[in-house]
């Protein structure tokens, strides 16, 4: 049970960062996804950071789906890359995904949780 959830969201996760950042946006949105804080003007950037951010959390979850150990590396840095890109382009409403990422990679890397045993892989 715990495979699906944890690997259902990996991949809904990476989905997501595809929606948000490379969908165009109108004038009244309240996240423009082409400003970062620190870099400005730089929807490019973003595009590719989300496009990684999605390629490796899918990857990540596919690879818990088909019991392959490489699920856990796959997981943190596509988590990693997920915080960078909360935090290059902030937004208050990124305030609890980038509590979940963090959580999620502390988790994953420090307390090896979900345990081998219970996700089989």
């Amino acid at each position: 049970m715990i495979r699906i959830l944890v690997g259902g969201f990996l991949i809904a996760h990476g989905l997501v960062h595809l929606a948000v950042w490379a969908t165009p946006t109108d004038e009244s949105a309240s996240f423009d996804p082409s400003h970062s804080w620190l870099l400005g003007s730089a929807k490019g950037i973003s595009i590719v950071i989300a496009s990684l951010a999605t390629v490796v959390l899918v990857s990540g979850g596919v690879a818990l789906f088909a019991d392959a150990s490489v699920w856990r590396p796959l997981t943190i840095v596509g988590l990693a890359v997920s915080l960078l890109l909360d935090v290059l382009y902030f937004n208050p409403w990124f305030i609890l995904i980038t509590v979940v990422n963090a959580g999620f990679l502390v988790a994953l890397a420090w307390a090896h949780w979900p345990s081998s045993g219970s996700v089989g892989a």
